[in-house]
């Protein structure tokens, strides 16, 4: 049935949810949280309302009225201001913001419903009554009839009630009257005047009756249980009846007994076999105002199923339909903020064509009904259960074994890239870390399993990367876990330092090995190579190994065996010679001399004296690799104790090493 007024029959959005339906998405833990808040909870229909993002949503969008939606649906009904102007009749209404946070789907309800109203009428119903001709009004306890008062008139006869009382009776006639009702004495004054209804004769041909029992909503939900939104006169209760699609309905017990349409608006049943078609209808539950025998038209679930998986271009579509009266079927697809109804009027199968692939694609068969029943007209829409398309939920997998490792000044980003997706590839791309957040830096086409990409930039320091890939649709997964460089440096004392980064995306460091080479470049066999701690970053160099120059690496070695080279250092190494404090020239081949040892090869002159404790000289050694060997200039050994020395060298570098020191000889 449709209504004559907007304002007369208040039921469907006046009383709060029962609390199954209020949840829907609200506590779905697919969803981060959002925030906001408004102004008021406390509203004229036509007052600005101030909304207030608290947790940085983007792309937020508001809707006022949410009864269960999905997040489809309120993302393509809501605005991203909260416009109450085209409520037209006052209520409790749940407010729920839905948009985006770090690249995640959001959404937020606000703990209580908010008030709105519509001037200073109240929430009431009324019956139009033929045995005898009466308009019997009904103002139930509600939050918004907050009035010490009402002001019905009828025509142009002026009643004033209290309230508590309710239902009112009048008598009037069996003609077209206009009912105004307004509140008096409230705590919230709105500047709007209060509507007037328009109830026309009652005639049993058909008219739009306001009191008429309806159900103006039915829907499966995603467990394929049913909601149906009902409506009824204020002050009667009613009986919901079910029944299998084909089957008689009547003889029937009630599935739910004594509903009020103040408290029960929305109710939920569970049918036998969610997947078949049950038919519905409410029906008072005694008999009031001589009006028994009306009832609701019938309503019938909608069960969708998808009987094949969507490709990246179709999605399939199939239901079970049952009609009662006259009925028009569309399909209700939702991409993002889009909306596009498509009548399939007759159909029970539909093949979407036209799938967009980059964008999550939801579907719902609605069907919508009207007739007459009882002498009254009836209409209300069946919607079935929804099912959507996602392609970027089948990219949840990252690209696996992702590390960097440095090749000369190039970093170079290796992974594996077999089976991450069931669609094509289009592309890998790298991210950097630009010092605030991640850019793109470089993209590779994904045209092989395991695949590396180079970062276009020189290496100066130690990188942080990400790598993620782009399929076919557009549709980008994940990213990698972080992962970075490891960017080497000598401290000016033959000293090697490096950064502390993990250049793996899935694993830890097990070790660091340095690895030494003689020359200019990292080439050739390393002179050698010595393991460090995972938690050790600096490494003195040996300067014995070295003759002038020295080529250093760093190799991290992860917790799962791969390894990760660091930037290559080359530096003059400083030489340096080192001599005992004691020897024993006894012919023992153990310590017989007093010689230099360290970087030998490299020295270019080379003069060591050696002095006796009196400070007579002793001995003069030119070559390095000789040394002393315990005998005076006349050729006899020299005596037991102490004795003194000097040396100078030059290096091949230039570098002057003078040392002087003492030892001792033994025997």
């Amino acid at each position: 049935m449709r209504s004559s007024s907007g304002i007369a029959f208040l039921i469907l959005c006046l009383m709060p949810l029962v609390s199954s339906f209020a949840q829907g998405i609200c506590t779905d833990s697919r969803y981060a949280p959002g925030g906001f808040k408004l102004s008021s909870n406390d509203i004229c229909h036509n007052e600005t309302v101030t909304v207030t993002n608290t947790a940085d949503v983007k792309d937020a969008v508001y809707y006022y009225n949410y009864r269960g939606e999905s997040y489809e649906e309120v993302l393509a009904s809501g605005s991203p201001a909260l416009d109450l102007r085209a409520v037209e009749k006052p209520g409790l209404y749940q407010v729920i913001q839905v948009g985006k946070k770090d690249g995640k789907e959001t959404v937020y309800c606000l703990p209580e419903k908010i008030k709105v109203r519509n001037s200073s009428t109240p929430v009431f119903s009324y019956t139009y009554c033929t045995h005898p001709t009466v308009l019997q009004i009904s103002i139930p306890a509600h939050p918004l009839n907050d009035y010490s008062s009402y002001k019905i008139t009828i025509n142009d006869e002026v009643h004033t009630v209290a309230p508590g009382n309710s239902p009112y009776s009048f008598p009037v006639q069996n003609v077209t009257n206009k009912l105004t009702i307004a509140g008096q004495g409230g705590s919230k004054t709105c500047s709007s005047p209060p509507m007037t209804t328009v109830i026309p004769p009652f005639n049993p041909a058909g008219k739009d009756f306001d009191y008429y029992p309806e159900i103006k909503e039915l829907k499966v939900l995603e467990d394929k249980s049913i909601s149906l939104d009902f409506r009824g006169q204020y002050g009667q209760t009613y009986n919901l009846f079910r029944y299998p699609a084909g089957q008689p309905n009547v003889g029937l017990t009630p599935v739910r007994n004594n509903l009020d349409p103040a408290v029960d608006d929305r109710i939920a049943d569970t049918p036998p076999n969610p997947d078949l078609v049950y038919c519905y209808f409410i029906q008072p539950a005694m008999a009031d105002c001589g009006l028994f025998s009306l009832r609701s038209g019938d309503i019938c679930s909608v069960p969708l199923t998808s009987p094949l998986p969507p490709t990246t271009t179709t999605a399939y579509l199939q239901w079970r339909s049952h009609a009662v009266g006259t009925v028009a079927s569309d399909v209700v697809k939702i991409s993002d903020t889009q909306t596009e109804i498509i009548p399939v009027n007759g159909l029970t199968t539909y093949q979407d064509d036209h799938l967009d692939c980059s964008k999550r694609n939801c579907y719902r068969i609605r069907v919508t009904y009207s007739g007459v029943v009882s002498g009254a007209n009836f209409s209300g829409s069946s919607l079935s259960n929804q099912i959507c398309t996602d392609h970027r939920v089948d990219l949840t997998d990252f690209p696996s074994g992702a590390y960097v490792t440095t090749q000369g000044t190039e970093n170079r980003i290796n992974f594996e890239g077999n089976g991450l997706s069931p669609y094509t590839l289009d592309r890998w791309e790298l991210f950097k870390h630009d010092g605030t957040d991640y850019a793109l830096a470089e993209v590779l086409p994904a045209d092989g399993p395991t695949v590396y990409i180079t970062d276009p930039d020189a290496v100066t320091k130690s990188e942080k990367y990400k790598v993620r890939y782009v399929d076919q649709c557009g549709n980008a997964s994940v990213f990698t876990p972080e992962f970075s460089s490891v960017f080497l440096s000598e401290s000016g004392n033959s000293t090697l330092n490096w950064t502390a980064a993990v250049p793996f995306a899935e694993a830890g460091i097990n070790h660091y090995s340095i690895i030494y080479y003689e020359g200019d470049t990292p080439s050739g066999p390393p002179l050698g190579t010595q393991q460090a701690g995972a938690s050790i970053h600096s490494h003195a160099i040996n300067t014995a190994a070295f003759n002038s120059t020295g080529t250093f690496v760093v190799k991290t070695i992860s917790s799962d065996g791969r390894e990760s080279s660091s930037n290559p250092v080359t530096f003059a190494v400083k030489g340096a010679l080192f001599l005992p404090t004691a020897f024993s020239p006894n012919n023992d081949n153990t310590n017989d001399t007093f010689a230099a040892v360290g970087n030998l090869a490299s020295i270019r002159t080379f003069r060591m004296e050696i002095f006796s404790s009196s400070g007579q000289k002793v001995a003069e050694v030119l070559d390095p690799t000789k040394g002393w060997d315990g005998r005076l200039p006349n050729g006899e050994r020299a005596l037991f104790g102490n004795y003194l020395y000097t040396l100078k060298a030059e290096m091949v570098n230039g570098q002057v090493i003078s040392k002087n020191g003492s030892f001792v000889l033994l025997y």
